[in-house]
């Protein structure tokens, strides 16, 4: 089965950000915002309805301009397009707003908005020349949905008096994209609006410090919850994690894509039961013998690795010859048997081994499909074409923010300013790229109140779908205030 995999394009990010940036010691100061904004002359809007969570709502579907200007000179450096569908249904309430994006960085919200998020999603998340369907469980049933394109993604793009590198660093593209928050809430009258911030991959990063920058922003926007789906604060921040934890951190997701193929017992034991037993291994047994290095004896080594066919799949002659206990390849060991290799982003689906995707095909679709979608639905004209995926600000990103170490840091010292802030962390069971053991990892070291805390999970990878369990916990979190 041939699917769309923006795996390929986070893993290259991570790698990039890993060999491209040295640590940093001490934490910068956190630097001043030098960007405003002011809504762009265009704006398209049409009007529509639908049904959402069994109830009859007409929306405005909007594609509208902000300029952002340079502080200091007053020039305006970049044209951002936002995506947005507003409920008009009377509700007696303000209803909540929520800003989404993807990752990359480099992406646009596309993959979000027809993937899972908007009123209207693709029918088959990796043929997306299928066409769109309804999405009764479209959070817009609750609140009011802002998809966000970064600069160079969309139909947004750099000014002439702007610079590429105003914009690729965390603190830049958050300065950025707070604006144009900041300026839909005000052109909209929305300023009172509950705000909630979801991010995927990348995006994890870009929330957080969106949190950061809208609390100290002109006017100051007090965000009430982050959802950080596909987790990536960690992965840039501290340098590469260091070898034995990235492994021990695995096996929970091999667990969990093992139980799923029936290389484990799924019969006789759950799929929690089959993740809580390799979690606990990697805690213990597992973690000890990695810190041993080559000094582990033959003994211990073998002890270690008859514990692994049962709990992650892959049998022991796997590891024979190979002085070593961490798996070579998972993904392309653990059906290789069947000559099948596992996903880079959702452990449930396979391919056949060898086969390569044609990403810049399936680029093009979604590129084509939200060209086709604005033009005729919402009434967009003379944007150009529409790119749902540039890497030209990738090369020299900056993935460092100032202020604090990390930006798992970043997101406590927000929590610990701002009482009321909450955080749901959105994690698929079967992600192979932002593992559900090191998503957990990196938050179980933030010093977050754990009371505004909690994890959704749900049966899917890397990429939010439109999977019923996480819609609802969505919709749930931004209602429960």
């Amino acid at each position: 089965m041939r699917r769309f995999v923006l795996a390929l394009l986070s893993t290259a990010a991570i790698a990039a950000a890993v060999t491209s940036t040295q640590a940093q010691i001490a934490p910068q100061p956190l630097v001043p915002l030098t960007m405003t904004s002011q809504p762009g002359p265009r704006i398209f809007r049409s009007s529509h309805e639908g049904i959402f969570d069994g109830r009859e709502l007409s929306y405005t579907a909007e594609v509208s301009e902000t300029i952002i200007k340079d502080i200091a000179t007053g020039k305006p450096t970049a044209s951002l397009f936002a995506t947005s569908y507003v409920a008009t249904t009377p509700t007696g309430k303000p209803r909540p707003v929520i800003f989404a994006f993807n990752g990359g960085p480099g992406a646009s919200a596309v993959f979000l908005q027809f993937g899972a998020l908007g009123p209207k999603i693709v029918s088959d998340i990796g043929h997306p020349d299928r066409g769109l369907i309804d999405n009764p469980r479209s959070p817009l049933a609750v609140a009011d949905l802002v998809f966000l394109d970064m600069p160079e993604t969309g139909y947004s793009h750099i000014l002439p008096d702007g610079q590429k590198s105003a914009f690729a660093s965390v603190d830049g593209d958050s300065a950025a994209m707070s604006r144009m928050a900041v300026t839909w809430l005000q052109s909209h009258g929305r300023l009172n609006a509950p705000v909630y911030i979801y991010g995927e991959s990348y995006g994890t990063m870009r929330a957080v410090a969106m949190a950061r920058d809208l609390a100290r922003g002109q006017p100051a926007i007090k965000v009430a919850g982050l959802m950080l789906g596909g987790n990536s604060l960690g992965y840039f921040q501290k340098g590469q994690m260091p070898d034995i934890l990235y492994a021990a951190n695995a096996l929970p997701m091999m667990a969990s894509v093992a139980w799923y193929h029936g290389r484990i017992d799924n019969k006789g034991q759950t799929w929690q039961q089959a993740v809580d037993k390799a979690r606990l291994f990697a805690r213990t047994d597992y973690i000890a013998a990695l810190m041993q290095g080559y000094e582990l004896t033959e003994a211990e080594r073998d002890r270690v690795i008859a514990r692994l066919p049962a709990l992650i799949g892959l049998p022991a002659e796997n590891f024979t010859g190979r002085n070593s206990i961490v798996p070579a390849d998972f993904q392309a060991e653990l059906l290789a048997d069947r000559h099948l290799v596992v996903d880079g982003d959702d452990g449930r689906i396979t391919h056949p081994a060898g086969e390569r995707e044609s990403l810049t095909q399936m680029l093009a679709l979604y590129d084509k499909l939200m060209a086709d979608y604005a033009a005729t639905q919402i009434g967009v004209t003379g944007l150009g074409a529409y790119h749902g995926f540039n890497t030209v600000l990738n090369p020299g990103w900056n993935y460092y923010t100032s202020g604090a170490m990390a930006l798992d840091v970043t997101l406590a010292d927000e929590m610990k300013a701002d009482p009321s802030l909450r955080v749901m962390l959105v994690q698929g069971r079967f992600d192979t790229l932002t593992t559900i053991g090191n998503s957990e990892y990196i938050m179980r070291q933030a010093k977050l109140d754990r009371s505004r805390y909690s994890i959704a999970y749900y049966d899917g990878g890397h990429r939010l779908i439109a999977q019923p369990e996480v819609l609802d916990a969505i919709s749930t979190f931004v209602t429960q205030r």
